[in-house]
């Protein structure tokens, strides 16, 4: 859940609370170093409190951006580049890893099948998700060695 509040002297921020398994301590904690460090992202006002199942925290509010859609190697490549300097920085950070790791990336499962079973999405009817296209692609200079 996410909540926009505008406090005294027109300060906007954003109240996220989520069910928590552990990780939203760590997560919120690289979070302000990453905005410490100059990264564009919302710079978290709050520690983040238990309440009841969830865990709450605010946050600066950044109005603006914009999301790039499709599947062209432009679009790519601008989401690589946010995405590397996301990794470039987080590779300077140091916080207790957020685990456990989400659902959806837990290679430690104890499942039968490749991936775990995630009841809230698998029992959601597939047809609706497009297929899948693999798309391999380097930016112009990039070498493999």
């Amino acid at each position: 859940m996410v909540f926009g509040l505008r406090l005294p002297r027109c300060t906007d921020v954003v109240v996220k609370a989520r069910a928590d398994e552990g990780r939203a301590v760590s997560c919120v904690a690289a979070q302000a170093r990453l905005a410490e460090r100059g990264f564009p992202c919302a710079r978290p006002l709050t520690p983040v409190v238990g309440v009841g199942s969830l865990a709450v925290h605010a946050e600066e509010f950044r109005p603006g951006g914009e999301v790039l859609h499709g599947d062209t190697p432009d679009v790519a490549a601008r989401y690589a580049q946010v995405f590397a300097r996301l990794m470039a920085e987080l590779a300077e950070v140091i916080v207790a890893p957020p685990l456990p790791n989400p659902p959806w990336v837990r290679w430690d499962h104890a499942d039968s099948g490749l991936w775990p079973a995630i009841d809230c999405l698998d029992d959601r009817d597939q047809s609706a998700v497009p297929p899948r296209r693999w798309r391999w692609w380097y930016p112009a200079g990039y070498r493999l060695s």
